[in-house]
């Protein structure tokens, strides 16, 4: 898994990116040594922890740090053995420990919301999405701590809506490969199954997809 960060030099998902950031660098604000596209294991900021994990045939799921409330992905099968009913799936904490009841091995993301934070001013919008461009969105998990939405972009799709933010960092979780396009001054790049991104809080985005496959993708806002 790669994570690419998000920035007014750094390629944005598929989008074209209008920033309205102080000019302080997204390096100093992120700790990175760099402003460019990031490749990691994982991410975490105040109020969400992202990590991979492989839980073995007969393994169960270890339970997260602190009593965090959690969001999964799976990027194989499910727990059970088959292929998930929904791309993302909500598990409060306090609840048993998932074990793996399938054959094979299963790879996840997890995305911990850590306990104590929330209360965001403002209310999280849903990606604004025209008809013209043949694409939508779609609300998986609404709750008091976190959304998840799936956003689903035909080839060369893009929004002519304007441009939006949140008020929060919002993770990004691709579902499938498709070729965006960065920026008007960059290049464009194909992402892939189980990569991800973060749209810093408060700046402004929309998306466009400039490639000929689908772009699937997940939007995790903690609340």
């Amino acid at each position: 898994m790669s994570l690419k960060l998000v920035g007014s030099c750094a390629p944005l998902l598929a989008a074209w990116v209008w920033v309205t950031l102080p000019p302080q660098p997204l390096a100093a604000q992120y700790g990175s040594a760099s402003a460019g596209r990031q490749h990691m294991s994982g991410w975490e900021n105040d109020r969400i922890r992202v990590r991979t994990v492989s839980v073995e045939p007969g393994a169960r799921l270890a339970a997260a740090e602190g009593g965090a409330d959690r969001v999964l992905v799976f990027l194989t099968g499910d727990l059970e053995g088959r292929m998930p009913s929904a791309e993302a799936i909500w598990q409060p904490a306090g609840g048993p420990e998932p074990e793996n009841r399938g054959r094979l091995r299963v790879d996840a993301i997890v995305v911990d919301v850590k306990p104590g934070t929330g209360g965001a001013t403002g209310e999280t919008p849903v990606e604004a999405l025209s008809s013209y461009n043949r694409s939508n969105a779609r609300l998986l998990i609404d709750n008091a701590r976190v959304a998840v939405m799936k956003l689903q972009y035909r080839p060369y799709a893009m929004t002519l809506d304007t441009p939006h933010s949140h008020p929060q960092d919002a993770l990004v979780v691709y579902l499938s490969g498709g070729l965006t396009w960065p920026s008007p001054y960059d290049y464009p790049a194909r992402v892939h199954r189980g990569e991800l991104d973060v749209i810093p809080a408060h700046m402004h985005h929309s998306f466009r997809n400039v490639g000929g496959d689908n772009l699937e993708f997940l939007m995790i806002l903690a609340k």
